[in-house]
Order: structure tokens, then sequence, then C-alpha cells
């Protein structure tokens, strides 16, 4: 147990580094985003390589049926799980991006329903103005 519990706390120190998300609510763990061009490949390696740890590391507590303190994020779970991501996970995830995005799709709905009517030139663009 103590292995255990001693590899998952060095696996939620990486939230410092380059391997997870510092933003998440109630300090839940989702990948970061990784810029390629800013990371040497000595540390790209280093990250592939814990990920490929703390998913041998969560695959054996699942086999072993024990208990992990590892605050996995709900939206990787189910990402992990073969769900595709839409809009609307995007809201736990970044949402000041989420409403970003939100505010667009309203627009490019409002303006296809413009687009559909059956106005004059003026009416049309005094609308979608």
């Amino acid at each position: 147990m103590e292995f255990y519990t001693s590899i998952a706390e060095s696996l939620k120190k990486e939230k410092d580094g380059y391997l997870w998300r510092t933003d998440m609510p109630d300090n839940a763990l989702f990948p970061a985003a990784i810029n390629n061009k800013e990371l040497g490949a000595a540390e790209a390696k280093r990250i592939c390589e814990l990920f490929r740890l703390a998913g041998a590391f969560v695959a054996k507590n699942i086999v072993d049926d024990r208990l992990m303190d590892l605050p996995i994020s709900p939206l990787m779970w189910q990402i992990m799980l073969g769900k595709k991501m839409n809009l609307f996970d995007l809201k736990d995830l970044h949402t000041g991006l989420f409403n970003a995005l939100s505010e667009l799709q309203v627009m490019a709905n409002r303006k296809k329903e413009i687009d559909e009517m059956n106005l004059d030139p003026e009416a049309r663009q005094r609308l979608l103005s």
C-alpha cells in the first residue's frame, strides 16, 4: 500500500511540471497541452514515460481492486473510455474558451436562421448587423 501511495503522490506532484493542468476544479488531474516547440526531446520523452507510468499504475490498481489517491478528472476518464468530447465538455475544462465558443455558436445559428428567411437585402443586412 505504501508503494501505491508513493507512486500516486509522485504523479500528483508532476502537476507543477508539464504533465497536468493546474486550473481544474477540485484539483482533478487532466493532461496539460504541450507545445513541442518549447520542449526539448528529452523533456518530451520524460512526459511520455510519465504518462505510460500513470497508465500502468491505474491499470494495476484496477486489476488489484485497490483504491488509489489519484484524482483523475471525470472528463479524462470518459475520454479514456472512448467518449468523444463536445462543446459542453469544454465547460469543465476551460470555462472562458467554452463561453467564447458558445457565443460563436449562437451567432452562427442566428445567421443561419436569418439566411433561411425570405428577406429583402436591406432587412437581411439590418438583422445581420
